[in-house]
C-alpha cells in the first residue's frame, strides 16, 4: 500500500520519532469471528527511528513504508527485532 506524506509530515513538523507498526491476522476477520471464533490478530512493533528533515517527504514516506513491510516480512519467518503482541506473545 501507498503511505501518504502525511505521516512524513507530521515528523517533520513534531521532530517526533517514527513507530513502525504492523497489525496481522485482520485480513480475514469478519464481525462473526470476532464474536464468536478465535481469530488471533498480532500487533508487531518495530524500532523507532527519526527521519532526515533535509530529505523529500516523498523519500521518507518511502522509507516508512520500507519499515512497515519489513515488518510483515517479519511474521513470515524473517528476524526482524520487533517485538509482537498477540495470542500468548509480548508483554
Amino acid at each position: 500500500h501507498a503511505v501518504k506524506i502525511g505521516a512524513a509530515y507530521l515528523v517533520r513538523k513534531t521532530g517526533a520519532p517514527v513507530l513502525p507498526v504492523a497489525i496481522c491476522g485482520i485480513e480475514y476477520l469478519s464481525l462473526r469471528a470476532f464474536f464468536f471464533g478465535r481469530k488471533t490478530v498480532t500487533v508487531v512493533l518495530g524500532k523507532p527511528f527519526f527521519l532526515d528533515p533535509g530529505v523529500d517527504m516523498t523519500e521518507n514516506s518511502d522509507r516508512i513504508r520500507l519499515a512497515i513491510a519489513q515488518l510483515y516480512e517479519g511474521q513470515n519467518g524473517q528476524n526482524t527485532g520487533a517485538i509482537r503482541y498477540g495470542a500468548g506473545e509480548g508483554v
